[in-house]
């Protein structure tokens, strides 16, 4: 029997149970003809409830029994109400109707209607598990109903429609979505992986499927999201999506992720964190893991789904497949650089006769080629053309990622694509990709006694640059820490120590320069993404957070210990959560002095009595960078661009603004993202702009100072020309971010020279990786010190020995990440419907 007919029934019986008290007072008052009349309505429900259980069940159950029982006290009643006592047998009617309601709801088999409703074929993998453990359930009536959806015209109006009913795997049984009607049908419980409803522009499942209208028809509507996100990191708006505001239950693949999901509502609805936790939407979330993980850890693949084509490429026995995963971010950002690899591969594959290549290109990749770059159109073409005619490339543009995935016994693309993730937790070998043609690279560094010390902007490792020598040398890996983009932003040199500043990291690294030795120092309360301004001040280091927060932090530079404060000025001069607050300081006078993102504040705190006070610019002005000499403070307005000075007996007074001749790369990004004061000059660092801008402080007279070859400019795509800066006596440093070059600016602000040093040499890249990987807890190779060639032979003489630690890490955060998370959710979601249908 269905809940939702067993519910019915149990209604009718609670309403014959309520009918029994009436019943009674009628007979008090002697009202028999009333009394007659409610006796047949209960009649007439106890034979209706009979005879829906024997439609559903047939014939022969207790709770016929019973309700045949019922019927002839009714009829007892009815005879003799008017001459004897009815009160014995009213009170054995009431009994009766008791049992028969427990008879319905404990003894009557129920069964569940479960509806899976994919719309992409390729998407099936988010659900498949979870459907694999609901179908075994004997009490499980289990429906896979694909449907349809239609991609927009520019007036959001369907283009084209698509139903991809055919295109699930053959051991899928497929109900029609014309055969299946919800509202009429209304199962138990319903899985979807489609969260946008209207809100996608560019594509819609059909509106009938909306799952704002669909919860209506069922008592327990399911998300489960069809991605797998990288770092437990979403976009905020995937947290407010109408699947998740309307579904009552949301599958997330591991505890942290769903402390996003809920800080995400939380904040949407302005509710304190109690106010949120005693409301129970908190129950609405679940970290249960990801299906779509199931299918890789499984390792199982549909060889029947495999291509003729692609078979005879594999070959028996299977050649060694890699796949190369080229996304949008990559062929926008580095074009040329996707083109040069392609062309590589084509070069390289056809004389390896123990591996394949399978290229799967994102899906928009050709469409966004010919309108975005149209000069690398024809280019392009040839390439896909070269990989189809190839005998050991694989040219995939199908749908289905999850194949790729399977086939491949190593990985080769994007950091920041979420098929990283889904290919992790498999252990195999997995080969970063960079297009940069830097091997050096730094956000991180600190000069001290000529070495220049820096933290690798893409990976676990430092490295010191010898001065005189221009030779760099690898000074070793933190252990036990995640190797990844822009782990530490900022350092202080203090004595004997290099203090590394987090960035997408947790702790602080504390490098001793006399031994080598490296200290991990954790900031227990650090936000991941946060990042700090470190101003040194006699002997400690205060952090102040670049993002909102109401901490900062104090490091004593002699002991290495850190205390959190108080940073109350974040909320006080109006910013919100994860907004820029503060983006620059410095030490002047004694005092920290910092300027407010986008505000025309200074802020001014005095350590000594731990006390703020803010300085307002009473013009329009958007405070940007700051600098100092002995006497002022000079600040860079980005909008409009000007120079400003301030000091305690003037204020503030603009000295250069004309700067609209100057020409800008960009207009959307900032032109210039630094400051700095030499000899008698402020010069204006580049961001987007093509040079520097260097400001006489006396007269405000500013000329153009060119920034250097087109080689060290690059294309700036990666956050600016520039990335770490330091200085020493007699220089300012600037390290390009894509050229082994740094731009100096000697101190006496007369010119900016370019300085190449020496990069580390080939036969370092093998100590470079061993240190790193052996290091790191997730140890992928990477382009930046392992070639293509290197990764190719590590992979086909099976000499990776990083499986075990490389599964260990892409599963860690993940729940239920040894295969379960399908039985976990199905568990679940059984449990919650039983508990709802009693």
């Amino acid at each position: 029997m269905r809940t939702q007919i067993r519910q019915q029934l149990l209604e009718m019986t609670d309403s014959m149970l309520e009918a029994a008290k009436t019943l009674d007072e009628l007979y008090r008052k002697k009202e028999y003809a009333q009394f007659k009349e409610l006796l047949g309505i209960v009649q007439e429900a106890a034979l209706t409830v009979g005879n829906k259980i024997e439609e559903t069940e047939g014939e022969g159950t207790a709770a016929v029994s019973q309700l045949e029982n019922l019927c002839e006290l009714v009829w007892g009643l009815y005879e003799n109400v008017e001459t004897e006592n009815p009160q014995k047998r009213m009170k054995l009617m009431n009994k009766q109707l008791l049992q028969i309601r427990n008879s319905i709801k404990y003894d009557i088999p129920v069964t569940y209607e479960v509806v899976f409703l994919p719309y992409k074929a390729s998407m099936w993998d988010s659900l498949e598990s979870i459907w694999m453990a609901a179908k075994e359930a004997p009490d499980c009536n289990c429906r896979v109903i694909p449907i349809p959806y239609f991609d927009r015209k520019p007036d959001g109006t369907p283009r084209n429609w698509y139903d991809e009913s055919g295109e699930f795997p053959g051991y899928v049984p497929i109900t029609k979505y014309t055969e299946y009607h919800l509202e009429t049908e209304r199962p138990d419980i319903i899985f979807i992986h489609n969260p946008y409803d209207d809100q996608n522009t560019v594509t819609s499942i059909h509106p009938d499927y909306y799952s704002r209208k669909i919860r209506e028809y069922t008592s327990l509507l399911v998300y489960v999201p069809y991605f797998v996100a990288n770092n437990d990191s979403v976009n905020p708006l995937q947290c407010l999506t109408s699947g998740v505001l309307y579904a009552h239950k949301t599958i997330l693949q591991s505890d942290k992720l769903r402390d996003v999901f809920i800080r995400g509502l939380r904040e949407a609805l302005d509710m304190s964190e109690e106010r949120f936790r005693n409301s129970g939407l908190e129950d609405r979330y679940l970290a249960l893991g990801s299906p779509k993980l199931d299918k890789m850890i499984s390792g199982i693949y549909d060889a029947d789904g495999i291509p003729e084509p692609w078979k005879r490429k594999i070959g028996s026995p299977k050649k060694k497949v890699i796949l190369y995963n080229s996304t949008i971010v990559e062929l926008l950002n580095y074009t040329e650089g996707v083109m040069k690899k392609l062309e590589d591969f084509i070069e390289i594959f056809p004389q390896r006769d123990d591996m394949v290549l399978l290229w799967r290109p994102h899906p928009l990749s050709i469409s966004t080629i010919e309108s975005v770059r149209p000069h690398y159109e024809k280019r392009y073409m040839d390439i896909v053309e070269r990989f189809q005619t190839l005998p050991n490339v694989i040219y995939d543009n199908s749908q289905d990622s999850q194949r790729a995935l399977l086939l491949a016994d190593a990985y080769i693309g994007d950091e920041t694509s979420s098929m990283l993730k889904s290919f992790g937790v498999t252990g195999k070998p997995i080969l970063i990709t960079d297009y940069n043609n830097t091997r050096m690279g730094t956000i991180s560094c600190a000069v001290q006694e000529d070495i220049l010390w820096m933290f690798h902007h893409k990976y676990n490792a430092v490295f010191k640059l010898h001065l005189q020598t221009k030779q760099i040398e690898f000074a070793g890996a933190l252990e036990g820490a995640e190797s990844k983009n822009y782990m530490f932003k900022n350092a202080v040199a203090y004595g004997q120590k290099i203090f590394f500043i987090p960035y997408f990291c947790d702790c602080i690294l504390v490098v001793d320069t006399k031994n080598g030795n490296m200290e991990r120092v954790v900031l227990e309360e650090k936000e991941l993404n946060n990042q700090y301004i470190p101003i040194l001040h006699g002997k400690k280091i205060y952090l102040f957070p670049i993002l909102f927060s109401s901490r900062r932090f104090v490091i004593d530079a002699e002991d290495n210990t850190v205390e959190a404060a108080e940073c109350p000025l974040s909320k006080e001069l109006g910013y919100k959560n994860e907004e820029p607050v503060f983006v620059d300081g410095l030490l002047f006078k004694e005092h920290i002095f910092l300027v407010c993102d986008n505000k025309p504040f200074l802020a001014e705190y005095a350590p000594e009595t731990d006390s703020w006070e803010v300085h307002r610019y009473k013009g329009t002005a958007a405070f940007y960078r700051i600098a100092a000499d002995d006497e002022n403070i000079w600040i860079m307005s980005n909008n409009p661009v000007m120079l400003l000075r301030w000091n305690k007996e003037e204020g503030f007074s603009v000295v250069s603004e004309d700067f609209a001749a100057y020409h800008i790369l960009d207009g959307s990004s900032p032109a210039f993202s630094g400051l700095a004061c030499m000899g008698d000059s402020v010069w204006f660092i580049p961001f987007q702009a093509d040079h520097f801008i260097k400001i006489d402080r006396k007269t405000g007279k500013h000329a153009k100072v060119p920034v250097g070859t087109q080689e060290l400019l690059g294309n700036g795509k990666e956050g600016g020309f520039f990335g770490g800066r330091c200085h020493d006596e007699d220089y300012e440093y600037l390290f390009s971010r894509e050229s082994d070059k740094i731009v100096c600016i000697d101190k006496n602000g007369n010119r900016a020279v370019s300085m190449e040093f020496v990069p580390f040499m080939e036969n370092q890249q093998k100590e470079i990786m061993e240190s790193v990987m052996q290091a790191s807890v997730n140890p992928v190779y990477r382009e930046s010190y392992c070639s293509l060639k290197d990764f190719l032979d590590i992979v086909a003489q099976g000499k990776d020995i990083h499986i075990d630690k490389r599964k260990g890490f892409f599963r860690g955060n993940v729940n239920f990440a040894d295969g379960t998370a399908g039985k976990e959710i199905w568990k679940h979601m059984k449990e919650e419907l039983e508990r709802r249908s009693f």
